[in-house]
């Protein structure tokens, strides 16, 4: 189920609320469990036992593989599925890809390509593996012309995420500007701040789908 789709079993709730619930920034209340187990087809009993157990991802022990957590929209902007984006979290990942002796940090997750606005170089339906670069303009991963995986932050008009190659706007190192290898798709100019950016991250390795080879 997506998002939006248990907000609509359990009743009225938006994605953006389940996304509040999942990551416990939004209590979920006594009245909801019902709603919520009933959408899981639990009992009640089974349900509550969930929601109380610990939920800290960096408590549960790191799978082999490389998580797999979302779509990376290489296109317009689009919704991301959901929030497990964050370095070293893996819980709910789609799949997980094999890791080869440059991909053995732990915190680093995998995007699938989808959409077209950077090609040739990533086509629909690729892997990218990413490094969180949390350290904004003093990471030195972030250097001009590096393709990177950009969630912009939800109070943003267009929330979302998307791949882009970035360049520095100035030597102030403010903003960025994200533009995209097909032409047909226009650049856009970001302050890089939490305000429009909640994540970056700088992309590590390519891995072609067996379809593009």
């Amino acid at each position: 189920m997506t998002q939006d789709q248990l907000g609509e079993a359990v009743g009225g709730l938006t994605g953006v609320q389940i996304s509040a619930r999942e990551l416990g920034n939004t209590r979920i209340k006594p009245p909801e469990w019902r709603k919520f187990a009933a959408a899981f087809k639990m009992t009640l009993e089974e349900f509550r036992a969930r929601i109380e157990a610990p939920k800290r991802v960096h408590e549960r022990q790191a799978p082999h593989g490389i998580p797999i957590i979302n779509r990376a929209p290489a296109g317009v902007v689009m919704d991301f599925d959901h929030d497990q984006s964050a370095a070293g979290e893996f819980h709910g990942a789609m799949e997980y890809a094999d890791r080869d002796k440059n991909t053995m940090d732990p915190e680093l997750f995998g995007l699938v390509v989808v959409g077209d606005s950077m090609e040739p170089k990533l086509l629909d339906g690729d892997v990218l593996i990413f490094k969180n670069c949390d350290g904004r303009k003093n990471s030195p991963d972030l250097c001009d012309g590096k393709i990177v995986y950009v969630r912009f932050a939800k109070e943003r008009r267009q929330a979302g995420n998307a791949v882009y190659r970035m360049y520095w706007v100035d030597d102030k190192k403010r903003s960025i500007r994200l533009a995209k290898d097909n032409p047909r798709y226009a650049a856009v100019i970001v302050p890089l701040d939490t305000e429009n950016i909640s994540r970056i991250a700088c992309l590590v390795q390519v891995r072609r789908s067996p379809e593009n080879l």
